[in-house]
Parts: C-alpha cells; structure tokens; sequence
C-alpha cells in the first residue's frame, strides 16, 4: 500500500516537474515577443506565468494600436511626399478613399500599378 502511494507521490512529482518546464519554455519562448509588445519594466514581462497570461491576452489590442500607428506614419510621409512634389495639390479628397465610381477591381488595377513604388518608398532610406 505503502509502495503505491509512494509511486503515485512520484509520478505526480514527475508531472509537476514537467510543467514547470513547460512553463519555463513557454514564458522563455514568450519574452521577445512580449518585450517588443509591452515595454520592458521594472520587472520582466514573464516574470510569471500570470504575467505571461495578461500580456498576451493584451497583445491582440497592442499590435492592432503598433500597426495604426505606422500605417498613419507611412500614410503621413507619403502624404508629405506628393505636398512637396505638388504643392498646390488639394489633398484633402484622398481622406475618403477612393473616387465615386470605382470599382473594387479598378482600385485593386490601380494597387498593382503603385505596388512597386510603394516597395521602394517603404525602405527606410526614401522617405
């Protein structure tokens, strides 16, 4: 009787021990993601498995707000771009997409026809 609670002791130690390496796999595996997501703070970003939780259950919301943020930056610089080539150009229309009229084939026509400048104003370097 003994010798079976004593195996069942061990094999519940055995499991304990392997999710606390799964643990530590997982927080290790989370951290750069999390450290890019949510500045680092006074303590890790996966300091425990709560953290890890909270952090990534926030990340959805996080990375929708980085995206916004550089696409209103690249749209910006853009922007910028065309004002400084044509100054006198009204840009004010362009906040509402697309002409009256066109198509989603059209618009998606016109896409692949900037789609190689839009890669070359994408590098760093050109804008």
């Amino acid at each position: 009787m003994k010798t079976k609670h004593n195996d069942e002791f061990m094999k519940m130690k055995a499991e304990m021990e392997e999710g606390r390496r799964i643990n530590a796999e997982l927080c290790q595996a989370a951290e750069p993601i999390l450290n890019i997501l949510h500045a680092a703070t006074a303590e890790s970003n996966t300091s425990s498995l709560q953290s890890v939780i909270e952090h990534l259950q926030s990340a959805p919301i996080r990375l929708k707000k980085i995206i916004l943020e550089s696409a209103s930056v690249a749209c910006g610089q853009t922007l910028a771009v065309i004002k400084s080539l044509y100054p006198k150009f009204d840009l004010e229309p362009i906040t509402s997409g697309y002409a009256e009229g066109t198509t989603d084939e059209k618009a998606l026509e016109l896409l692949d026809q900037v789609d190689g400048m839009a890669q070359v104003m994408a590098e760093e370097d050109n804008v």
